[in-house]
């Protein structure tokens, strides 16, 4: 059999409804990745043995309903919804995987900045926790240019991120309005107007897909916070060279995912729409140690930036 080609790839997308659905369609319809290849939508909302009219580029497309067998004739899964009925197919389906929805806990490769990793031969590709996507290419990005000598991170997650989350914090925020008894559901404790941890294992997953990136000098914290969309990071590093102030927008030149602004400060609303990591003007304090100390405030998209942008970076390097 003949290796399939970039012309002629047969590629099922897996989940047609929900945010990075919609986000992944939309953007890979204003894109020439897999232009010339065949595209088929599959979701469980379609009532079975039926089909479902959708929209793509503009045009109306037939969204069907997943079964095994006929997603075994396509070469390649994009998985873009977490549900237990797609992480079922997905983990019998015996092509190339990629998960962008955090659904499968055992893959061959997971994404980071490193062009070493085997992503070619790969069969299960994963993408990163959206908060390590970014963090990594922040800190890819200093690492390669400055070399400092650490890196702290402060990184606030949306509730969009956890299943459910957005459901959950709006419910939240009505029970708090409404003197009501509030339910800690799916975050463990009450957001709505509230910072809260990540559990022990999320942490550290953040932390070890960053580590692939940043070389291990960094630390980093993450809060769950309540907004329902973006992610804001709060970065102090200390070391680089003199003039370094200046300097700060040349750094980022030659990277096409991040865009330096002339803001002192940024919030998660100031990158929403964008799939760009938008990176604010440098601050520079006098350590006590008389050396300098540097901070910047960045914000995300937590979709685009966090998922779709690795996801297109992760097939780009494929070769599909």
């Amino acid at each position: 059999m003949t290796p399939p080609t970039r012309k002629n790839l047969k590629i099922a997308l897996l989940g047609y409804t929900g945010d990075i659905a919609r986000e992944f369609r939309e953007r890979l319809g204003e894109s020439e990745l897999l232009s010339e290849s065949s595209i088929t939508f599959y979701d469980y909302s379609v009532e079975e043995e039926y089909s479902l009219l959708g929209d793509y580029k503009g045009e109306g497309i037939v969204v069907r309903y997943p079964s095994l067998k006929e997603l075994q004739e396509h070469d390649l899964l994009i998985l873009l919804a977490a549900s237990a009925k797609n992480r079922d197919l997905a983990k019998h389906f015996t092509g190339r995987v990629l998960d962008c929805a955090d659904s499968l806990d055992v893959y061959d490769c997971l994404y980071s900045s490193r062009d070493e990793e085997p992503l070619a031969s790969a069969r299960v590709i994963k993408v990163p926790h959206p908060a390590a996507a970014v963090a990594s290419l922040l800190l890819g990005a200093l690492i390669e240019r400055i070399d400092p000598e650490w890196i702290h991170l402060q990184i606030l997650l949306p509730a969009s991120i956890k299943d459910k989350g957005v459901e959950s914090l709006a419910s939240q925020i009505m029970d708090h309005l409404n003197l009501a008894e509030v339910s800690p559901e799916p975050f463990g404790g009450t957001l709505a107007f509230n910072l809260l941890s990540p559990e022990e294992e999320e942490r550290e997953r953040i932390e070890r897909e960053v580590t692939a990136t940043a070389q291990g000098r960094f630390s980093l914290e993450c809060f769950y916070t309540g907004i329902f969309h973006g992610i804001h990071l709060q970065g102090t590093f200390r070391g680089g060279p003199k003039g370094l102030k200046k300097g700060w927008p040349s750094l980022f030149e030659g990277f096409s995912d991040l865009e330096i602004t002339g803001e002192s400060a940024l919030s998660p609303r100031d990158a929403v729409g964008s799939s760009r990591v938008r990176v604010s003007r440098l601050r520079e304090y006098a350590g006590g140690d008389g050396k300098t100390i540097r901070s910047f405030s960045a914000a995300a998209d937590n979709y685009l930036s966090g998922v779709i942008a690795p996801a297109f970076a992760i097939l780009r390097k494929m070769g599909v």
